[in-house]
């Protein structure tokens, strides 16, 4: 009986053993050193930065246009600008002479200044229009000339001028003539004549004229 030989069998299987083996590291090997792969990257999302919030201006103000003033009556004006009538307060119990304007254009030279002069008297001469106004000068007193001289006014009345009245009266018309006379210039000077010829005395009682007459010394001499 032959008995098998076994030596070669198991030489047989230790190389196959051995073969297995080396498979399986190599295997291995192979998977350890294969590089992974990169992943990819993330994509980032890239949110739109807001817009910045729009604030509406405040508007300007509006500029409101200036009311128009109103005009200034031409009237008024050249009533406070030009000649003045003289009264005499009719409630004063002493001489009170009290303003009256007369209605023209105030005047820009002296040709003007003697015609808006002209007016007052002719108004003067005229009688007052109100029961708070009065005069002293007697009715029928026209006025025959009226001349502006360089530092006065030169006036020339009828002769009803001398007639009739007291002290009071007569003090009263001379104011009414002298304040009419420089209502354009204050500061001026007056002369007076009647008939064309100079007053030196009015009335019967006496009332002596120092000429040139002026409202100032008026008022030292007659106390106003």
């Amino acid at each position: 009986m032959i008995k098998p030989n076994l030596k070669p069998s198991l030489h047989l299987l230790v190389g196959l053993f051995a073969v297995i083996l080396a498979g399986c590291d190599a295997t291995t090997t192979e998977s350890t050193n294969s590089v992974s792969p990169t992943p990819s990257p993330t994509a980032t999302t890239v949110l739109p930065s807001p817009s910045p919030s729009i604030v509406p201006a405040s508007p300007s103000p509006v500029a409101r246009p200036t009311p128009p003033k109103p005009p200034v009556q031409a009237t008024k004006t050249s009533q406070q600008a030009g000649a003045k009538v003289f009264w005499l307060d009719a409630n004063a119990q002493t001489v009170k002479p009290v303003p009256s304007p007369v209605e023209g254009s105030a005047p820009k030279n002296a040709a003007e200044s003697e015609a808006a002069l002209n007016r007052a008297f002719q108004a003067l001469l005229a009688g007052p229009k109100t029961a708070a106004q009065s005069s002293s000068i007697p009715k029928g007193t026209r006025l025959l000339g009226l001349k502006q001289v360089p530092d006065g006014v030169n006036v020339n009345l009828s002769e009803d001028f001398t007639k009739g009245g007291g002290t009071m009266s007569m003090t009263g018309r001379l104011a009414q003539v002298i304040y009419t006379a420089t209502s354009l210039n204050p500061q001026g000077k007056v002369w007076i004549e009647v008939e064309g010829n100079r007053l030196n005395v009015l009335g019967g009682e006496g009332l002596v004229l120092e000429q040139p007459l002026t409202r100032q010394k008026f008022e030292r001499d007659f106390g106003l």
